[in-house]
């Protein structure tokens, strides 16, 4: 480590220590901001509606199972806000068969909302369901799966209520890339006639960015924090099996898988930096007993 030998060279360097500091910090609200406002899925008040390239009036950005003639899915008003709210029903095609309605909308998110509100009115009918589902993921890796945020609606609102639903997720850490918001009037295999939804105002909130930090009893020390080289690992509680170390976009930039150097219960593993650009990044330890801690730190 270099010793600077003046005051100047001293406060040079608390400067420019403080000055990076603070872009990091920036850059952390910057990006927080553009997560936020890619937040929302877009036209959630369905105030527009456009032609596809089959004809079919849908909901703009979204898709739906209108297939001209056939219609499912159509605006309807009075609406709960603005002038149009999205209507969707199940369809009968003939000989007894009934299709559910359906809209969904894929967008980019790079968002972890923790819930999820949708005002709507409900016909259900007898041994049928309206289901919304939500879903999100990174490439190929699901982050909150459908069969962990589905949601049932089995019985009839005569007016609009507003119902809020919790979204958890498979994985930590990760930030998705796409989500998905699908609404269903009517079991897949089972749908029955007559059975319809009205949404509006498709809210998300909440938002954990994947970034907790979780420590099990502080058992899992860095250091230094910030660094720049190196960064050092220490485990006070049991052996270390996995490391991995995620940029703040919840990108994979580091990962081992090895039981680590120990003694007298410390287990300790060094890291070297210097490939790392400089920024915020969050270190996920897979202990031996099973536990994981979380922790943030710094590339300076």
């Amino acid at each position: 480590m270099r010793k600077q030998n003046t005051t100047s060279g001293v406060s040079s360097i608390n400067s420019d220590n403080q000055n990076m500091k603070t872009l990091l910090l920036f850059s952390a609200m910057c990006l927080l901001s553009i997560f936020i406002s890619q937040a929302q899925v877009p036209n959630n008040g369905f105030e527009t509606w456009e032609n596809d390239v089959d004809g079919n009036w849908n909901p703009k950005f979204w898709t739906t199972s209108n297939s001209t003639p056939d219609t499912s899915v159509r605006p309807y008003t009075p609406a709960y806000a603005g002038n149009y709210s999205m209507q969707v029903s199940s369809l009968p095609v003939g000989g007894g068969f009934v299709i559910p309605g359906m809209a969904y909308i894929n967008y980019t998110s790079h968002q972890r909302p923790t819930q999820m509100s949708i005002c709507m009115r409900s016909t259900v009918a007898n041994s049928d369901q309206i289901l919304v589902y939500y879903s999100s993921w990174r490439n190929d890796t699901m982050i909150a799966a459908v069969g962990n945020c589905t949601f049932h609606i089995d019985s009839t609102m005569g007016s609009f209520h507003c119902l809020t639903f919790p979204i958890t997720y498979t994985r930590d850490v990760m930030i998705p890339d796409t989500a998905q918001v699908m609404i269903l009037a009517g079991y897949l295999s089972s749908a029955q006639a007559g059975t319809s939804v009205i949404v509006d105002e498709i809210i998300l909130s909440g938002d954990d960015n994947g970034i907790i930090e979780i420590e099990n009893n502080n058992s899992v020390e860095l250091f230094p924090n910030p660094a720049n080289e190196q960064l050092s690992i220490f485990s006070k509680k049991s052996a270390m099996n996995a490391i991995e170390i995620f940029d703040v976009t919840g990108r994979l930039v580091y990962s081992e898988e090895t039981k680590f150097k120990s003694s007298a219960g410390l287990s300790e593993e060094s890291v070297s930096l210097k490939s790392f650009s400089s920024g915020i990044y969050f270190i996920k330890v897979q202990l031996e007993d099973g536990s994981v801690t979380v922790r943030r730190f710094v590339k300076e």
